[in-house]
């Protein structure tokens, strides 16, 4: 079980990860937030914003496909 100065890192580096690809966030994002307090901070974590990105991309891509 990883700390609570582990948790608050972890959503500390995913949010600014969304942040550098211009993404909006939330101050508690739910995927991301639950991700960091179930502990699974290394990969499952990086999966979330992962997907996070890809479906931001997704949906920039279609809504500005004619």
């Amino acid at each position: 079980m990883i700390s609570k100065a582990q948790r608050q890192q972890a959503l500390i580096e995913a949010t600014a990860s969304l942040r550098l690809e211009g993404l909006p966030i939330s101050y508690r994002d739910d995927d991301l937030y639950a991700a960091a307090v179930d502990g699974r901070r290394v990969g499952e974590l990086r999966d979330a914003v992962l997907a996070r990105v890809r479906s931001e991309l997704a949906s920039i891509t279609t809504s500005s496909t004619p």
